[in-house]
């Protein structure tokens, strides 16, 4: 067939994504209601509402698993071959990183924090010291976490033991 361009593959690739396709079939239960939001605020409550907890928990993870596959085949189309070295520690570290630096649980946040790690990135690129970059991202990590343990939109919650 022959060697494919990066524009083919992402034309291809944009082409083949049709977020209409998790619409049309209207019985699948995450797209009738709320289930999981309910039971990620009360387990118990859920459970006696008559929701599957269980069912819930585990189509999370296909959900997150599923997303995560769809992202890393994007990301892998970028390379001209494949090999098992493509990826490194950062490519898995970088989101966590940012979800913490935004606050766990906080949508807004985790965005926040992933635009604060590619806006330093950058900057260390421009600047010349791109060798420091990972250096310098989680030395902001740190910090924020000295100051702001719960991230920069998360809430503070205490519990009682």
């Amino acid at each position: 067939i022959g060697p494919i361009d990066r524009t083919k593959k992402y034309v291809f690739t944009l082409g083949n994504y049709q977020p209409q396709h998790f619409t049309e079939y209207p019985n699948v239960e995450i797209l009738e209601d709320n289930r999981i939001t309910f039971v990620s605020e009360n387990e118990e409550a859920a459970k006696l509402m008559g929701i599957n907890n269980n069912f819930i928990i585990s189509l999370t993870f296909v959900i997150g698993s599923t997303l995560a596959a769809i992202g890393v085949i994007i990301y892998l189309l970028r390379a001209p071959y494949f090999n098992f070295e493509l990826g490194s520690v950062t490519i898995g570290l970088y989101p966590f990183v940012a979800a913490v630096i935004g606050g766990i649980g906080s949508l807004p946040g985790a965005v926040l924090g992933g635009f604060l790690i590619g806006i330093l990135r950058e900057f260390t690129a421009a600047y010349g010291i791109s060798q420091w970059a990972d250096t310098i991202v989680y030395g902001i990590f740190v910090i924020i976490l000295l100051f702001k343990p719960a991230g920069l939109l998360g809430k503070d919650t205490r519990e009682k033991v």
